[in-house]
């Protein structure tokens, strides 16, 4: 399911869930890709988010009242993170900006990242993770600071 989208598809359509809870950090990079479609999906509504889980609702008119009231978008997710991206555990300012980055917030990602490794600057995860954002922009300037972070890392 986590690969093929007709499996998903399939799945879907046989167990007609409602609600996805997951891990934010299975090692699997299918299921990090499986978050990113799931969250680009209109049939599905991003609720919310922690250091460790993240829950979407299928995007149905059972689910509205919930979906107004919580829903995180690519608009409102600097909002509805602050609390992670505020927060002065280190783990959460990290989970802020992951989420950022899976919701296609690439600014709202490198600013937070770069606010990590400013107070914590021996997270060399954090580098590396902000090297390979850097080289996913293909230009003569990011090429440069990919280096620099991942020398850093």
């Amino acid at each position: 399911m986590l690969i093929d989208s007709n499996k998903w598809q399939e799945a879907l359509a046989k167990y007609d869930f409602n609600a996805i809870y997951t891990f934010t950090y299975n090692a699997s990079s299918a299921h990090r890709s499986f978050l990113w479609e799931r969250m680009k999906d209109p049939a599905w509504a991003f609720i919310y988010a922690d250091p460790f889980a993240v829950i979407l609702v299928r995007n149905n008119p059972e689910n509205q009242e919930i979906i107004k009231k919580f829903q995180i978008t690519r608009e409102n997710i600097s909002e509805r993170l602050e609390h992670l991206a505020q927060s002065p555990e280190m783990n959460d300012q990290i989970a802020a900006a992951d989420l950022f980055n899976l919701m296609g917030r690439d600014d709202l990602a490198g600013n937070q990242f770069l606010k990590v490794v400013k107070k914590w600057p021996h997270q060399g995860k954090v580098w590396m993770v902000m090297g390979q954002m850097a080289l996913s922009y293909k230009t003569e300037k990011s090429d440069r600071s990919a280096v620099g972070f991942l020398e850093r890392a």
